[in-house]
């Protein structure tokens, strides 16, 4: 199995990341090699993991070459414009251009053209103006101290997702001046899906993309059979809660398990629930399965806002490509499990 692990920082972070896990987990891998020939890369890209698995369908080792090279090379190419932490991204720019416009590529204009869209799809349980959310919880993480209510005054009006315009296909502006954008919840699952176009337009068929439990299954695996993804249990990482069978499919699991913020001895979820601008509760995680990744990685965040009754409605009103699969923390303290009524399909 080939990797490119490039230095040591690399090299420490796949080790971390193969003991701990991701919380989608790809199954048996081992019989699937000993059938068909795998060619694998990963590398660490958008903060995590990135990991493409290709069935090898006679390609020569240029054409393989070629379609690795391409595909990495749009990965890095959207982290460049996309990341809120780099200061020279597209993203930030935005950010910090507050009244001014800024001219930005076709990716980060239709990204943030779906977002919007998707904030009407989830009732406004998506929302990529948090930013201001984002940035309070980590400074009240760094001084281990809950944000103030004053701290609360100063961003509330900043979170209304008409605080970020489109202008003209090529511009952006926000209005408020603490209004700040950050894409995380569907910049990785647009990776996946463009390196899903790339992978296909050099005649690759059967592959598994894997951006940090951001995964799309492509065709079939290498023993002929669907792509199986288990799902961790988010209170015993060993242990796999249930386990999801994938062809020409998406799936991604959002939780506030996994990623927190911690304060004394309480964790808070890295996950804001837009409407009361607090950390969401009671959504333990929340697996959905898409044709494409970017709706994955959305409608993951939006669940765990949502809960698991409208959450829950918002995909059933999909065909039979969509279904979610949830953990829920009951008032009384025990977990419940809640499936959407295509889920069983996908098992």
């Amino acid at each position: 199995m080939k990797r490119l692990i490039k230095n040591k920082k690399f090299r420490l972070a796949f080790k971390i990341s193969l003991l701990i896990g991701m919380v989608l987990l790809v199954l048996d891998q081992n019989n699937a090699f000993r059938k068909r020939k795998t060619l694998s890369e990963a590398r660490l890209l958008m903060d995590t993991i990135v990991r493409f698995d290709l069935c090898d369908d006679g390609h020569t080792k240029q054409q393989t070459k070629n379609a690795f090279d391409e595909a990495w090379n749009r990965f890095k190419d959207l982290e460049n414009k996309l990341n809120v932490y780099d200061k020279k991204s597209e993203v930030s720019k935005i950010n910090d251009s507050h009244p001014e416009q800024v001219l930005i590529s076709n990716d980060t204009y239709g990204l943030i053209e779906s977002a919007i869209d998707y904030h009407d799809k989830t009732n406004g349980a998506f929302n990529i103006c948090v930013g201001p959310l984002i940035r309070m919880w980590k400074e009240a993480n760094k001084n281990n101290m809950i944000p103030s209510e004053l701290d609360y005054l100063k961003i509330k009006d900043a979170i209304d997702i008409k605080n970020i315009s489109l202008i003209e296909g090529d511009r952006a502006v926000l209005k408020d001046e603490f209004a700040k954008i950050d894409l995380g919840g569907i910049a990785k699952g647009y990776a996946v899906d463009e390196a899903v176009k790339i992978f296909k337009q050099h005649g690759f068929t059967s592959f598994l993309i894997d951006a940090g439990g951001d995964v799309y299954a492509s065709g079939f695996n290498c023993v002929g059979k669907p792509w199986r993804i288990g799902i961790r249990d988010p209170f015993n990482r060993s242990n796999i809660i249930d386990v999801v069978a994938l062809t020409d499919s998406a799936v991604t699991t959002s939780g506030n398990y996994e990623r927190f913020y911690q304060i004394d001895d309480n964790k808070y979820s890295h996950i804001f629930d837009p409407h009361n601008l607090m950390p969401q509760k009671n959504v333990l995680s929340a697996t959905v399965i898409a044709p494409t990744a970017q709706e994955a990685d959305v409608f993951s965040t939006a669940l765990c806002v949502l809960g698991e009754d409208e959450g829950l409605k918002i995909i059933e009103r999909y065909d039979n490509k969509h279904a979610a699969f949830m953990i829920i923390s009951s008032d009384k303290g025990t977990l419940e499990k809640r499936l959407s009524k295509h889920y069983k399909k996908f098992r």
